[in-house]
């Protein structure tokens, strides 16, 4: 055989598993607005992601097999705690192969405070468009328009800093101190 058709030969496949693996870790853009999907979440409640207007919202596609979508759990944890007083909602949804009864078990375990969604049927998965790999995130603005998707783990830090940029002003915090009358503010010393 010919060295220059053995080399392509040997060449090709590691060419072409390349083009497909960079395809998939392309960023895409996110939906340009949020999907108008019926959510179930895993206490059985239905709505539809449209009601979730008015607030910015997070979502996570996530399995429970994924290891670095439970690493992730602790940030979506703090991003929730931190940012949904001021408005934000945070959804992760399942993929359509996770065991229901697995999923809330895991939830249950970790005391997830933030909206966990099944899809057993892929319908949000196709609402959002394909989910190659997960983690994937996207997030969207108060009205609804796309704002980032992200494949794979996020960075936490960015994610918030994103966030806060679609969040209206915290309110000023207060000075208690400030509040006690003149005579009384070195007693407190």
């Amino acid at each position: 055989m010919n060295n220059t058709l053995r080399s392509w030969l040997i060449t090709l496949p590691w060419v072409a598993a390349s083009v497909v693996l960079a395809a998939r870790f392309i960023p895409r853009e996110p939906p340009p607005q949020l999907p108008a999907v019926t959510l179930t979440t895993i206490e059985d409640q239905q709505f539809s992601a449209a009601t979730l207007r008015g607030h910015p919202v997070l979502v996570t596609f996530w399995s429970i097999t994924c290891g670095p979508c439970l690493h992730e759990i602790p940030d979506l944890v703090n991003l929730q705690r931190e940012l949904a007083p001021r408005g934000l909602v945070v959804l992760a949804i399942t993929m359509p192969y996770d065991p229901p009864d697995r999923v809330l078990a895991l939830a249950r375990a970790r005391h997830l405070p933030y909206g966990i969604v099944l899809d057993p049927m892929g319908k949000a998965e196709a609402a959002f468009g394909k989910i190659d790999a997960t983690p994937t995130t996207f997030l969207f603005d108060a009205e609804g328009r796309g704002v980032q998707r992200i494949v794979g783990g996020m960075h936490a830090g960015r994610m918030r800093r994103t966030i806060l940029a679609l969040l209206p002003p915290a309110p000023p915090a207060t000075d208690h101190a400030a509040l006690a009358p003149a005579d009384t503010a070195h007693a407190l010393d």
